[in-house]
This record gives C-alpha cells, structure tokens and sequence, in this order.
C-alpha cells in the first residue's frame, strides 16, 4: 500500500521495565495524576520509534562500547535504545544529569530476537 509506514516492534529489557516504574513512583504519591501523566509522556514518546527508529542520535559514549546505542530525551530524562535486526530495544530510562557508564546498560543481556 502507497503512503503506509512501516511499523517496528519495540521492547523493553527488564532494567528499563524497572527503570520506567522507579521514576514513575519517584513521583510524588500525593500526585497520582502527576506521575500518570509523566507515564503517557513518556510511552508516547518511545511510541514514536515504531515509526522512526532513527530519530533518536548515537550518543558519544556509545562508540566507547562499540555499539550503536540512541537516545531520545524526555523532559529530564533519556531514553536508551538500541535498533538491531528491524527491531528497538529500549535499553535503559535514565535520568539526564548521571554520567554514563557502560556497565549501566548489561549489554551482555541482549539478544536478537530468536538468538
């Protein structure tokens, strides 16, 4: 079909799964609403590399590990992906402030799909 886009899988490992709920609890429990709208944000953004996995830039650090890791920021936070065999990977939801270390990714952990 003329016009449609390609739609690409996106997953989560298990330390970005904790790390989208960890900054979801941070916070504050008197502002549920707070937090549930910081989670559409944040899902919504990420919903964008189904269609545009590219968008995200190579970060820096990440020639240091060999790997092409992205990231798209939201608010103060950034959101590491990998794009590998016509599928993303979220690797790791982190705040922007911390330094990046590449023990913080447990890229030994992934796999392509079906490996």
């Amino acid at each position: 079909m003329a016009g449609r886009r390609r739609k690409y899988p996106v997953d989560f490992s298990d330390r970005a799964d904790n790390d989208l709920l960890a900054h979801r609890d941070y916070i504050p429990r008197d502002k549920p609403k707070t937090a549930d709208k910081w989670l559409r944000g944040i899902k919504r953004r990420i919903d964008l590399l189904r269609f545009f996995p590219w968008l995200g830039e190579v970060i820096p650090e990440a020639l240091e590990f060999g790997l092409e890791i992205r990231h798209l920021v939201y608010g103060n936070y950034r959101i590491f992906y990998l794009f590998v065999g016509e599928r993303v990977s979220i690797v790791r939801i982190i705040q922007a402030a911390r330094q990046i270390r590449p023990e913080m990714f447990g890229l030994g952990q992934l796999e392509e799909p079906g490996g």
